[in-house]
């Protein structure tokens, strides 16, 4: 998404996240090296968003210059109401979401709702993606609106390599198993 953000030409970017970079990241996410294993995700990937977006030099569309580039990273948890809150929120046209917690998303959700900010909701199960505009002044059901069906499939992706809850160790115990004594190998998402 930053990526694609920085190429577009969008010029002022924030970007929040409490995680850092771990190796099982750096397959699937294309901002990341393995020098940047251990630093903060938003800070690395606004490094790298503001670098692609001053090589691409004038934007082709509109042929401005892309200097005032502005990609700010904020290291922290967006459930922390002290730093990310409903005044927070309102300095934005717009907020995306991409994250992968849904007490994080229920909170920026309420957030955007009580700010007046327009939401693009974005997420993923497994092979399957989803995006949702959530606007308070058109009068879009809201993240918490819909039905949230229960995840019966725990994608390997999202599953970090030191397992920190009981469903990590399973699922990765599951796909060894398919690994070691399936009667296909590259039938595990290990493979």
């Amino acid at each position: 998404l930053l990526k694609n953000l920085s190429l577009t030409g969008f010029r002022y970017v924030e970007v929040i996240d409490l995680d850092t970079i771990d190796t099982s990241n750096l397959n699937r996410q294309l901002l990341f090296r393995s020098q940047h294993v251990g630093k903060p995700k938003c800070t690395v990937s606004c490094e790298v968003a503001t670098a692609m977006a001053e090589a691409c030099g004038a934007n082709e569309v509109t042929g401005v210059n892309d200097q005032g580039i502005t990609y700010q990273s904020h290291h922290g948890n967006v459930c922390d109401n002290s730093r990310f809150n409903v005044q927070f929120i309102q300095r934005f046209d717009v907020v995306l979401n991409a994250l992968d917690n849904v007490v994080a998303r229920r909170r920026v959700n309420r957030l955007c709702l009580a700010a007046a900010v327009p939401l693009v909701e974005a997420g993923t199960t497994g092979y399957l993606g989803q995006v949702n505009v959530i606007d308070k002044v058109s009068n879009i059901a809201c993240y918490e609106c819909k039905t949230q069906e229960t995840q019966k499939v725990y994608p390997i992706c999202t599953i970090r390599s030191t397992p920190s809850m009981p469903v990590h160790t399973i699922v990765w115990a599951k796909e060894c198993y398919k690994l070691l004594f399936g009667e296909k190998a590259e039938e595990s998402m290990l493979y």
